[in-house]
């Protein structure tokens, strides 16, 4: 009730608030509902049933004052009354209840206290097992908080491990990966930095085939390489054969052929591998501008090699070479490399005018048509296209119609309008012979290199003292017109331009050329006489420059370039040899035994050697008669002595010459031929005669095991192969392979000397590793008059080779009737099989209907 009347109400508070006794001067309302209120809880939680007179009648007095000041007088008589009235009987009661009560309560008591008593040792108790309990949390706590740091670094190192297995999972694929690169390279021939500037310069091969115009030659050219084993792409310079052969190339490793470029034979054997299929290709093979004599004799030296790897297959060669040299009449001992020539220049091969429209489209893009009707004037169209679009600024019917005539006006100016230094540029690229080095003109460089620059700068009337950095800025200023940078090289955008900068340099300065160029450019690029067969940009050196030029000949051979000078082109003409003869007769002698003495720098062959090749009996005389000591020394790129050289090329009298001067009969090149083998391999009856009254070992085998018996037999030398057979040769004698003399006449067909072997007891069934008899080889090859004599001299006729095929199946396999009749005839067994197929099932098969009429016939006669 004072609750609500002191918050719903007016009421003033007193002092001290309502929950304490207000002071005795204090009597407002708010103070006596205050005292009333304290008295009544004082009263009602007294902890004993009793009180003191005194305190009875203070707190009768405060409680009735205040009573009678709320409720008035009536109020103060009733609190009056109530003092002095006498309980009533329910009155006593109350208060015997209230005594028993007591007593209850007191016994309550007891009961309570022990139990507190109870309670307290249980709460004791409590704290201490709670004390405990926490103790314990704490600890547990701390436990869990060790265990969460545990299982968070554990999480972390897990995350770790985790990462570091990842890392190391990607280690061991990356190992396993290398570890397979690094087995295919143990297994691949070719060393790994080889490796990676071929594939750099296949790289740049795609790149530029990227423009490539498909053609109808391409095609056909493609088709060409599939079916054969060996192709040639030939034409005259700007028609496009390295292109185009690059192109087929890239379409030939879409079909899993491994693309090796090389620049020599050599290379072909050395980075051959029999467990992949290779394509080498092979830009230019015997010469750039004429003929190489050295590149066409290493050629022709490894044919038997290249030609052995090839028929293994899956070989294949594809090679480029100018059309003027593909048909020196040297080339045709190349005859391997003839089986398959695709001329660009043929009816069949030749651009379309469609073609021809598409490039000029490609490169001229809108001019193409002012010039459709000069599509055919020169055959390097598709040249002068990609010219004509870094040169646009020419006038495009003059350049189309006579290019070099534009190109020389365009040269000319650069002089006359006192360009002088651009002008020197261009010639000194073709006095470094296309290969001006960009450190020669950016870097101290010897004297010899400053002397060329110095004369070309007067002969260009360039002043002197003019920096060479100025030379290089020039010759970047004429990239993509005249001039492209290979890596730190400069040369001409095409061979064709080079061709017409050494033809115009040739006539304005060829006393500066024949004085400073590059001794591979004298060698290659100047003539003492005009030919039909010349290229057209040959310079034709003048007669009042001749001595000149012989001078710097013998110049070059003192500085040790032999192979320069005995590779020049004049070489092969006898009045020049004999010009050339007469002035270094004419030298003294101390100087004529230097330079006979003297080496090649590059591959240590000497003068005598190159005059072997060359077999000009005059020069041998003078070689030997100022360095006889030379006549055993080998040439160290393939150890070929000048004897060897000779007999290879049956140049009878230098021969003799050399034997009579103690040359070694019996020396051996690299591959361990003699010059007894190689004069047996080329036929040369006169030298073979010579060489055996000498004693040579007529049975010394080349490291491939061929005997010379073996190698004659195989070209088909017949007088030579009796000149061998009547000094005794062996006649069984088996190269590496087991193939016998007897074999490798069978497997080629000749006829005379398959006859002359069985005439002198040849083994008639000595068979090759493979198992294959000489009778199974020559019905493989179909050659019929072997096997009819075969046969008549009792061959096994049912010899099989090691994989299961019989001699008739081998023939109806071919398709060869005729010997397939002939072998019927001897009683050929029709019923052994090979991978189940009898004679009959394969001939079917390959669909050779007249052997399946000869056999069904058989087979109804015999039944």
């Amino acid at each position: 009730m004072i609750c609500l009347i002191r918050n719903l109400t007016s009421v003033i508070p007193p002092t001290n608030g309502f929950d304490k006794l207000p002071l005795p001067v204090e009597t407002t309302q708010g103070s006596d509902l205050a005292r009333i209120k304290w008295y009544r809880n004082i009263l009602a939680h007294h902890d004993s049933n009793t009180m003191s007179a005194c305190d009875f009648n203070t707190a009768w007095t405060n409680i009735a004052d205040a009573v009678s000041r709320l409720g008035g007088l009536p109020m103060n008589q009733e609190c009056k009354d109530l003092k002095v009235k006498i309980l009533d009987q329910s009155n006593q009661e109350i208060m015997l209840e209230i005594k028993q009560a007591k007593e209850e309560m007191k016994e309550l008591r007891r009961t309570m206290d022990i139990e507190n008593s109870t309670l307290r040792e249980n709460l004791r108790d409590l704290q201490d097992s709670h004390n405990t309990l926490q103790s314990e949390h704490s600890r547990d706590t701390e436990n869990l908080r060790d265990l969460q740091d545990s299982h968070t670094s554990l999480q972390t190192e897990h995350s770790s491990t985790t990462k570091n297995l990842i890392d190391l999972k990607n280690s061991h694929r990356t190992l396993q990966n290398e570890h397979s690169k690094v087995t295919e390279m143990l297994k691949d021939p070719m060393p790994w930095n080889i490796r990676g500037l071929i594939n750099e310069e296949l790289e740049n091969w795609k790149e530029d085939d990227k423009t490539f115009i498909e053609t109808n030659g391409a095609k056909c050219i493609l088709k060409c390489i599939e079916e054969n084993c060996c192709v040639v792409v030939t034409a005259s310079s700007g028609t496009g054969k390295s292109s185009l052969v690059r192109h087929v190339a890239l379409q030939m490793q879409n079909e899993g052929y491994e693309i090796l470029p090389v620049s020599n034979p050599k290379e072909i054997i050395k980075w051959y591998n029999p467990i992949k299929k290779i394509l080498f290709v092979v830009d230019d093979f015997c010469g750039t501008y004429s003929l190489n004599p050295m590149k066409f004799e290493n050629w022709k030296n490894m044919t038997e090699k290249i030609k052995a790897l090839v028929e293994k297959k899956p070989v294949k060669l594809i090679m480029s070479c100018r059309l003027q040299i593909y048909q020196d009449r040297q080339m045709e001992a190349l005859s391997f490399f003839q089986g398959c020539e695709c001329n660009l220049l043929s009816a069949d091969l030749c651009l379309s005018r469609t073609e021809k429209q598409s490039i000029a489209e490609f490169y001229l893009k809108t001019n193409a048509s002012e010039i459709s009707e000069l599509y055919d004037m020169f055959d390097c169209f598709p040249l002068l296209c990609q010219l004509y679009s870094k040169n646009l600024k020419l006038n495009i019917v003059n350049f189309f119609t006579n290019p070099f005539t534009v190109y020389k006006e365009e040269i000319d100016k650069l002089q006359t309008e006192g360009a002088h230094v651009k002008y020197c540029a261009l010639a000194l690229c073709v006095m470094f012979n296309n290969q001006l080095k960009e450190e020669w003109l950016t870097e101290d460089v010897d004297e010899n290199i400053k002397t060329i620059i110095k004369n070309t700068y007067e002969a260009c009337k360039v002043l002197e003292g003019t920096s060479r950095l100025v030379l290089r800025d020039e010759l970047d200023s004429l990239t993509h017109t005249y001039i492209r940078k290979d890596g730190e090289v400069y040369r001409t955008i095409h061979d064709k331009l080079f061709d017409f900068l050494a033809f115009y340099f040739g006539s304005v300065m060829i006393y500066c050329l024949i004085k400073n160029a590059n001794s591979r450019f004298i060698r290659e690029r100047f003539s003492f006489e005009r030919k039909s067969n010349n290229d057209e940009f040959t310079i034709i050196v003048p007669t009042r420059y001749q001595q000149g030029y012989i001078n710097r000949m013998v110049d070059d051979w003192s500085k040790g370039k032999v192979q320069d000078v005995f590779c020049n082109i004049n070489m092969v003409n006898c009045i020049f040899r004999q010009q050339f003869l007469l002035h270094i007769q004419s030298l003294a002698i101390s100087q004529q035994k230097q330079l006979a003495s003297s080496y090649d720098i590059d591959n240590k062959s000497t003068p005598l050697i190159h005059c072997c090749f060359i077999g000009d009996i005059d020069l041998v005389k003078w070689c030997i008669h100022h360095c006889v000591s030379n006549v055993n020394h080998c040439r160290n790129t393939d150890k070929v002595s000048p004897l060897y050289i000779s007999s290879a090329y049956g140049y009878t009298e230098v021969v003799q010459m050399l034997i009579n001067n103690m040359a070694d009969i019996n020396k051996c090149n690299d591959e361990d031929g003699s010059p007894l083998f190689i004069a047996c391999q080329v036929g040369h009856t006169e030298v073979v005669q010579m060489l055996i009254n000498k004693k040579a070992d007529i049975n010394k085998c080349k490291d491939t095991g061929s005997s010379p018996l073996y190698v004659a037999c195989q070209e088909g030398h017949t007088e030579v192969v009796q000149m061998l057979i009547n000094n005794k040769a062996d006649i069984n004698k088996c190269r590496d392979t087991e193939a016998s003399p007897l074999y490798v006449a069978c497997y080629n067909g000749h006829t005379e000397v398959v006859k002359m072997l069985i005439n002198n007891k040849a083994d008639i069934n000595k068979c090759k590793d493979t198992g294959s008899s000489p009778l199974f080889i020559a019905c493989q090859n179909g050659h019929t008059e072997v096997v009819q004599m075969l046969i008549n001299n009792k061959a096994d006729i049912n010899k099989c080779r090691d994989s299961g095929e019989s001699p008739i199946f081998i023939a109806c396999y071919k398709g060869h009737a005729e010997i397939v009749e002939l072998l019927l005839k001897h009683k050929a067994d029709c019923n052994l099989k090979w991978k189940g197929l009898t004679p009959l099932g394969i001939a079917r098969r390959k669909n050779h209907t007249n052997i399946v009429y000869l056999l069904e016939k058989l087979n109804k006669q015999s039944i």
